[in-house]
């Protein structure tokens, strides 16, 4: 038995995992409230109804290609890219039911759509693609070259920016410019063609005046004194100019450790507060966090390495924590107990426990704080704590 719906989230789906060492569940886009896209492994996923339930559209036969991005330019027109085996991508036309192979071997490491038949993808280098012809060319102008093309977010067919290994650029019809040198850019988005943000490890950037000005926003990247590291795929999404979502990670060696933080601004990235915040979830039950997306402020998705998928239909709501798994209560249908008064003020009583000595309780705050609370003899001494809300998992 698992706990899957706490706060603003639910887990509404548990995605099987293929059993190939260091394969995972990598992006998911949903192109209206109801419709979703999922890439993984050899296999394209498709939801009618906000990814409660998902069908295999398209199967690739060999097995060797494994696909994981995908971006749609409108509800109907999307690419898929693969990022091992030959290198093919798949494009639909009619909503993800139907997939086909796009003419030309290559390695999208990232891309958008420039028209709908025309897209700007970069490996090591900026490239332009149809995706009806088997034809591509390299820009003109000063040459976009990195070891790491992370994002691309186009504006316009004349406009987009490029968030790379070393700097950030901006492509211009056939032309580009650096807006930012000798810096590592994670993600880049732009919501209108005036605004946009782009991030490092550390910190967030925004202009207004359509890039040729940045603006250092005072987000903190720690949480529970824990610092955490801004991902560099999947890392940004605004819905307006100025609600906008950010996920972070604590890393070792820059490797992600725990599932992930996600964070949400209403004010342009004045202040940012924690809507998706992991506590005591087993990493290895449920991976990191992969990739999320909302289709307007209140209806966004989570989904996680290891093929679990959280929905929410409030942004997240305020701060909160995601329980972990519960305990299997063994030959019994249902455990009954009963915490009381609720709310309390300076008692608090738990019963329904004598048949379980061996059962453990932990208490957080709704910032996902944990509360020392000893409730070993059926009650507990509350009354110095702060008024508040607080969260008890048996």
């Amino acid at each position: 038995m698992h706990t899957v719906s706490v706060g603003q989230w639910t887990e509404i789906s548990n995605l099987p995992l293929i059993s190939t060492p260091g394969e995972g569940f990598s992006d998911i886009i949903f192109m209206n409230d109801s419709v979703g896209i999922i890439p993984y492994s050899n296999v394209i996923l498709r939801s009618t109804d906000k990814g409660y339930t998902w069908d295999t559209v398209y199967q690739e036969a060999t097995g060797v290609c494994k696909y994981s991005k995908v971006e749609f330019y409108n509800e109907q027109v999307g690419l898929a890219r693969t990022f091992f085996g030959p290198m093919e991508g798949v494009r639909t036309e009619d909503g993800g039911l139907s997939w086909e192979v796009v003419p030309g071997v290559h390695n999208y490491e990232s891309f958008d759509f420039l028209t709908e038949d025309v897209i700007l993808w970069g490996e090591t280098s900026l490239w332009k693609k149809s995706l009806a012809e088997p034809w591509e060319y390299t820009l003109d102008g000063p040459p976009v070259t990195s070891l790491y093309m992370f994002n691309i977010d186009v504006v316009d067919q004349d406009t987009a920016y490029i968030a790379t290994g070393i700097s950030l650029w901006k492509y211009m019809g056939d032309d580009s410019i650096v807006l930012s040198d000798d810096k590592s850019c994670g993600d880049v988005f732009f919501p209108s063609a005036r605004i946009g943000y782009y991030t490092d490890v550390e910190t967030i950037y925004r202009t207004i005046d359509y890039g040729h000005s940045w603006d250092t926003l005072p987000f903190t990247n720690t949480l529970n004194e824990t610092e955490t590291n801004i991902a560099h795929i999947n890392g940004l999404y605004f819905i307006t100019d100025s609600i906008g979502f950010l996920r972070t990670f604590q890393s070792t060696d820059g490797e992600p450790y725990d599932i992930g933080v996600l964070w949400r601004t209403m004010d342009a990235g004045s202040t940012f507060d924690t809507v998706f915040n992991s506590i005591n979830i087993p990493v290895d039950n449920y991976g990191n966090i992969a990739s999320f997306c909302f289709v307007n402020e209140a209806i966004g998705w989570v989904l996680t390495t290891k093929g679990h998928l959280f929905y929410t239909t409030t942004g997240g709501g305020d701060e909160y924590i995601l329980l972990p798994p519960t305990v299997s209560v063994q030959h019994a249908g249902s455990l009954s107990l009963t915490l009381h008064p609720n709310p309390a003020t300076d008692q608090l009583f738990l019963e329904g426990l004598a048949s379980y000595p061996d059962a453990v309780w932990s208490t957080y705050s709704i910032s996902g704080q944990a509360i020392p609370l000893d409730l070993g003899n059926g009650q507990a001494d509350i009354s110095h704590l702060p008024p508040g809300i607080y969260l008890t998992t048996v």
